[in-house]
């Protein structure tokens, strides 16, 4: 029995032990060493999230030879400025990693994309040139940490040209309006640039379509329409800061809002809202359940000023 108790006490040394290892290898500030570390593996958020409203996490991972690991995230957005923040986190080893991939895949509600090293570096560095031209002030953090991406060969403005040209990263036309329709001062965290975005995509399976928006009531609502074969579904969504009653009333109903609407026709979705970020949402909530049967086919924004009458 007394054996039993020292082997125990023992156990609880060395998970403390273990804990304080693992707390110590967490923090600490950021190492130039790190960046002599070889970059193993990268990824984003769903591209094709990205491809409708440039909006993404990135993620970078590295390794030494001796086995610890680092890893950047960095939340990109090219209606916010360009790089809202860049985070370091030491890992002990790529599980870890994996591990922190699929949280971020479960708080955002994104499916992820591999990239390879350099693609990660080219989209960072791009919207990192992209930030600078526009006049955002990068804080000292990222300015710091943005060499944990290798450097595209270049220099800023060719990375801010490449965007749009070689690298085929962003669509001219986004990139125009994001930059357009930055972040007002004063606006809500959560509310999105206005930009009217439409997105056609084509359907491999029209009812299999029908009937997953058809089960996701009540946050999408809808059903046939009067034209033969047209469906039409609206996406709604609580309206940030405003609520019939109060939040910590058991009766609380947020107001809501419409944010999006979708019409599916024979094999052709269409997805709209009056802002990019609220089309991408739409479609990720549906390609996380059903990526298999939908293709993008164009993405067009427009300028609100583009459709109200002079």
């Amino acid at each position: 029995m007394a054996k039993h108790g020292k082997n125990k006490k023992r156990e609880k040394r060395r998970q403390h032990a273990r804990k304080e290892k693992r707390r110590k290898l967490l923090a600490g500030a950021f190492r130039e060493e790190w960046l002599d570390w070889p970059v193993l593996g990268a990824c984003m958020t769903s591209h094709e999230f990205w491809r409708i409203c440039g909006q993404a996490t990135l993620c970078a991972y590295r390794e030494s030879e001796s086995g610890p690991s680092v890893c950047a995230i960095s939340e990109i957005d090219l209606c916010r400025g360009g790089i809202d923040n860049l985070t370091i986190r030491r890992l002990a080893g790529e599980a870890d990693f994996d591990d922190a991939v699929r949280s971020i895949a479960d708080d955002t509600g994104r499916r992820i994309t591999a990239l390879e090293p350099e693609e990660a570096s080219r989209l960072f560095w791009g919207v990192y040139a992209f930030a600078r031209h526009i006049g955002t002030d990068m804080t000292p953090t990222i300015r710091t940490r943005a060499p944990f991406f290798p450097r595209p060969a270049g220099d800023p403005e060719q990375w801010a040209d490449a965007l749009t040209g070689p690298w085929k990263l962003v669509d001219p036309r986004l990139l125009e309006l994001a930059q357009t329709h930055q972040r007002r001062s004063g606006q809500l965290d959560d509310q999105p640039a206005l930009i009217l975005t439409t997105l056609s995509c084509r359907v491999s399976d029209p009812k299999r379509l029908a009937e997953f928006l058809e089960n996701r009531k009540p946050e999408v609502t809808g059903g046939p329409a009067e034209e033969d074969g047209l469906l039409l579904f609206d996406w709604t969504g609580p309206i940030p800061g405003l609520s019939l009653l109060d939040d910590e009333d058991p009766s609380f109903v947020a107001a809501q809002r419409l944010l999006a609407q979708a019409a599916l026709k024979e094999n052709v979705l269409t997805i709209e809202a009056r802002a990019s970020l609220w089309t991408a949402q739409f479609y990720e909530m549906i390609a996380r359940s059903l990526r298999d049967v939908l293709t993008i086919e164009s993405v067009r924004w427009s300028s609100f000023r583009d459709i109200l009458p002079p």
